[in-house]
């Protein structure tokens, strides 16, 4: 019996607790699973984490702090879903494009087929640790660049969380392109990029913010200051070329903030923006549909 059968019923907030409660812990299952057997949804396996510093890496944070990021969007995506007419369903076909270590698919276990769950990363080493900690779902490593082995018009929802406020302007716009080529008709988009104001943020940090590869990394992006906010004013792709580490190069990856004007001119005919949300989440959302 797949996870979903078995957890359907539980209200979204339970689900994040039980999820979340024994952080990196090794004896964290155990305690869940006992917690379970008292009244809660059977004794079924639940995911679980990788160790912190994979983590951390990926996100920035670990434990319950990186998770209720990952679950605000997954939330976000559900009422958005429902609202639009396409109800998330245990038939409902998810891509989770950028997958890291699983933090968002993870959560839609409660309501969907494990089978129809998909996660995709260019990392093939997370792509194991997610294979690893959440095996009900199925992972995949992708090129940087489409296309990929993945069937055209297989799903009904794609969601990046914190991708295409990475990617360099040929290859965000390549994975539009993608993402409309593997999207049912009326299927639904998902992905968040940086907002205006971390321009300013990189622009902003002092010397003992420093602290990481990253920050240091994004203290030298978006320079000079006044030309990439004009620049994101007038409608333009923003990036700067930082790298990620690893397979993440500087050929493709770094820091972008794309505007609603450039997703309002370039993103048709592949696919309609319905929204450009800055307020939900700590970035912002494009949502948009293949016609």
């Amino acid at each position: 019996m797949s996870l979903h059968f078995r957890y359907r019923n539980l209200a979204d907030d339970r689900w994040l607790e039980l999820i979340s409660s024994g952080d990196t812990r090794p004896d964290w299952l155990s305690r869940l699973t006992a917690r379970l057997r008292d009244g809660v949804g059977g004794g079924a396996r639940l995911p679980t984490l990788p160790g912190e510093q994979i983590q951390t890496n990926f996100v920035g944070s670990s434990g319950s702090k990186a998770l209720r990021e990952g679950f605000e969007f997954y939330r976000f995506i559900k009422s958005h879903c429902r609202q639009l007419g396409r109800p998330v369903l245990p038939s409902t076909r998810i891509l989770d494009f950028g997958c890291g270590w699983g933090r968002i698919i993870r959560f839609f276990l409660k309501d969907v087929e494990s089978r129809n769950l998909i996660g995709v990363d260019v990392d093939p080493e997370i792509i194991q640790v997610c294979r690893d900690t959440i095996p009900e779902a199925h992972f995949d490593a992708v090129n940087a660049s489409p296309p990929t082995q993945l069937s055209a018009g297989s799903f009904d929802v794609i969601y990046a969380y914190s991708v295409f406020s990475h990617l360099q302007k040929d290859i965000h716009m390549q994975w539009v392109q993608e993402f409309a080529r593997l999207l049912k008709p009326g299927g639904l988009v998902f992905a968040t990029t940086q907002k205006r104001s971390f321009i300013e943020y990189c622009n902003g940090l002092a010397e003992d913010q420093l602290v990481t590869p990253w920050h240091r990394a994004l203290a030298t992006a978006f320079r000079p200051l006044d030309v990439a906010l004009s620049r994101y004013d007038l409608g333009e792709f923003v990036f700067s070329p930082t790298g990620g580490g690893g397979v993440r190069d500087a050929s493709f990856y770094g820091e972008a903030a794309v505007s609603e004007g450039y997703v309002d001119r370039h993103w048709p005919p592949y696919l309609t923006k319905l929204e450009f949300d800055q307020e939900s989440l700590p970035q912002a959302v494009i949502v948009a549909r293949k016609a």
